[in-house]
């Protein structure tokens, strides 16, 4: 059986030690479940939508937590599903890692390959010494987690790149069944539990739709389905200053250049590869250390130019834009970790910006309105910050 390539790391001290060693009902032991806790450091996700409800202004997080608040007052909805389909780069990962930090619970990401089955997803049985014993596979694994926390985030990359008899192992998880059957493990079905919720982040690259066709089952219970394209220059620049902290000014400069190059793929067709955020972060990154033309040479025009001709048409755009004329001191060393984690350090103690917000609202008797407007978030999102930071 092929490997499960997701990362994961072993959640101990929340477990007990029933839960480590329990046994199935074909009265082998099963390992202890593999998920992610949140460990604070998590990549802060910047919105990058607006949605307009009635007279207020949205998000996609804001979205996300409206729905999930909305299935959790029916006992019937255990299972709260997006699916996010949009160019590579934009931080879906990163969004479904972020949800978790916020709401405190496990999480599980499924890197998606065509190779994968829907055994894969489900488990094996591992030989450890001289015992036969169960191993989860992604799937139950986020179900008991989110069984044990009341809830848990599962993170799907590249949903369509999963062949349709993979696809199938994910139906009766998002229907009424809310379970799956480990047909290895003498047909153990692991269930979600009432009152137990399970948050799905599925993404799909517009680029790689039809390697697999998604079935219509699948897409069909998808809760609801969201389009993500490449922001604008001024938006993105603003998220590469909240990301960096590099002057929106300079920053602008960078998120030209990837805007026109962009424009290579989406109008002139002379390229197959759009540059993302993520090569747009790394170009600024080694411009430090190695200069903006030759940092643009490696990082996005070899990158993202497929062949000769490619290449070609990325270094006049780059000429064109003078990236060589951009300056940006070797000073600024702290390329992608200002407000990495949407963090300021106090006396060598770090602190949340969700921290930060309650402790206005409760110390300090600031409206939500105003702490809004001070920390630049929407009024939900710090409702949210200050909800998660009463509970723990």
């Amino acid at each position: 059986m092929a490997s499960v390539p997701i990362s994961c790391a072993i959640l101990q001290d929340e477990l007990d030690e029933s839960s480590a060693n329990r046994k199935s009902c074909s009265g082998l032991k099963h390992l202890i479940y593999n998920v992610i806790m949140p460990s604070g450091q998590e990549q802060v996700y910047y919105p990058m939508l607006d949605f307009t409800i009635g007279e207020t202004q949205t998000n996609e997080l804001d979205l996300i937590q409206l729905a999930l608040e909305q299935d959790q007052l029916d006992p019937s909805r255990r299972v709260t599903a997006f699916y996010f389909l949009s160019p590579p780069g934009l931080g879906k990962t990163v969004l479904g890692a972020h949800l978790a930090r916020e709401l405190n619970c496990p999480y599980q990401i499924i890197n998606c390959v065509s190779t994968m089955t829907d055994l894969d997803l489900l488990g094996s049985h591992v030989l450890i010494g001289q015992e036969t014993v169960w191993q989860d596979g992604p799937l139950p694994a986020i179900i008991r987690a989110t069984n044990e926390f009341g809830i848990g985030v599962l993170i799907i990359n590249e949903l369509n790149a999963l062949t349709l008899n993979a696809q199938i192992g994910l139906n009766p998880i998002f229907d009424k069944q809310h379970c799956i059957v480990l047909t290895l493990n003498n047909n153990e079905v692991v269930r979600l539990n009432e009152g137990a919720h399970l948050l799905v982040i599925a993404s799909m690259n517009p680029d790689i739709l039809g390697i697999n066709e998604l079935q219509d089952a699948i897409r069909d219970r998808s809760n609801a389905v969201i389009w993500m394209d490449y922001p604008t220059v001024e938006k993105e620049a603003g998220l590469i200053h909240k990301l960096t902290g590099l002057p929106t000014t300079v920053a602008r400069q960078f998120t030209g250049v990837i805007h026109e190059c962009r424009q290579l793929k989406l109008r002139d067709h002379q390229i197959t590869k759009s540059p993302s955020t993520r090569g747009l972060l790394d170009w600024i990154n080694y411009s430090v250390v190695w200069g903006t033309e030759v940092a643009f040479e490696l990082t996005i025009v070899n990158r993202y130019g497929t062949n000769e001709d490619e290449r070609n048409a990325l270094r006049v755009i780059g000429k064109g834009k003078a990236v060589g004329s951009i300056k940006i001191s070797k000073k600024f060393s702290n390329v992608g970790n200002v407000s990495q984690n949407e963090n300021s350090t106090t006396g060598g103690k770090i602190v949340t910006l969700s921290q930060i917000a309650y402790n206005m609202y409760v110390n300090e008797g600031k409206t939500v309105t105003e702490i809004a407007e001070a920390i630049q978030r929407s009024p939900r999102t710090v409702q949210r910050y200050i909800r998660f930071e009463g509970q723990t």
